[in-house]
């Protein structure tokens, strides 16, 4: 671990389980859990679509086009994200390490 008086290290992760996880084996200060790092919501289908993985990350992808809910939930995690980015980067001297799944 690097020691200095000029950077402090920090380490920030969602509060979900699998963030955390990898956090805890990448870095072994103490990590700090933001809820504002939780992954986007997958865009709900509501027919038994039986489609290759490809079809299904395509439909995904374009869901915001035509999908009025995945764009108000796209829209706030970048809102969430883009505050908390604000909030860790200021700092002087630090260099935070983010882990999170989004």
């Amino acid at each position: 671990m690097i020691r200095s008086k000029w950077i402090r290290l920090r380490c920030c992760s969602s509060d979900l389980t699998r963030a955390a996880q990898t956090a805890k084996s990448i870095y072994a200060g103490t990590i700090e859990f933001h809820p504002a790092l939780r992954e986007v919501p997958a865009p709900s289908f509501h027919r038994n679509l039986k489609i290759p993985f490809i079809g299904w990350a395509m439909l995904i992808r374009w869901s915001w086009l035509v999908n009025r809910q995945t764009r108000m939930n796209l829209k706030h995690a970048e809102a969430r994200v883009k505050t908390f980015l604000d909030e860790i980067v200021f700092p002087p001297y630090s260099c935070p390490i983010v882990v999170s799944f989004i």
